[in-house]
């Protein structure tokens, strides 16, 4: 390899030792709370109560009505996955917001979290949806 690509290779790979360095394993303590995810048609809050319950809330853009729902929620740490029963999914199959997005899916949804610079739940990400964990201090749906 040429001196060029050598450095590159060790700049590369420093990074990555960085990046996994700074990611933690997720606690189910570091989940409680409240978080939000924005798309390009609206807005989602979820929070997520020590006891195992949660309330969602979608506010579409469009002036549509919001749509809420309430149920239970759990976490494996040995996966690293959140599973909300009865849920709201407010997009559909091309990514755009859902015709029925205000009626919570009779079932399970569930979703990978992460904690790097901050505690996540991943909603999709090669288009960059997840819900951000907000600070302590702001109101509950």
């Amino acid at each position: 390899m040429t001196g060029r690509i050598k450095g590159a290779a060790t700049l590369a790979m420093l990074a990555a030792l960085l990046i996994m360095g700074c990611s933690r394993a997720v606690k189910k303590s570091d989940l409680t709370g409240r978080y939000v995810a924005k798309y390009p048609f609206g807005t989602d809050r979820i929070s997520l109560k020590a006891n195992g319950e949660y309330a969602q809330e979608f506010t579409p853009k469009t002036g549509n009505k919001v749509a809420t729902t309430k149920g239970r929620w759990s976490y494996d740490q040995a996966t690293g996955y959140v599973t909300f029963e009865n849920c709201l999914i407010v997009y559909d199959d091309h990514w755009k917001l859902a015709p029925d997005y205000d009626v919570p899916r009779n079932g399970l949804c569930v979703l990978p979290a992460r904690k790097l610079f901050r505690t996540t739940i991943v909603i999709n990400d090669d288009l960059g949806w997840e819900y951000v964990k907000e600070d302590a201090g702001k109101s509950n749906p």
